[in-house]
């Protein structure tokens, strides 16, 4: 074996590993974006509910003028 040929062995060995860590890299990120999808679905369905729905509504009668000043 020459030096050009173990050259080309060692860059397509070096190519391989890095395509499985990127894809290692790649499936831990996913995972992450998942978890943090998930969490934020949730505390969306918070703000969707009855309770904070009926929150934000001002009762009538209220001055919500005078509130802020």
């Amino acid at each position: 074996m020459n030096f050009r040929e173990g050259t080309r062995r060692l860059a397509l060995l070096l190519g391989v590993f890095g395509v499985i860590l990127g894809g290692f890299a790649s499936y831990v990120e996913l995972q992450t974006t998942l978890e943090q999808r998930a969490r934020h679905n949730r505390f969306e369905h918070l703000g969707g509910g009855g309770c904070c729905a009926t929150g934000t509504q001002v009762p009538f009668g209220w001055d919500i003028e005078r509130l802020f000043r």
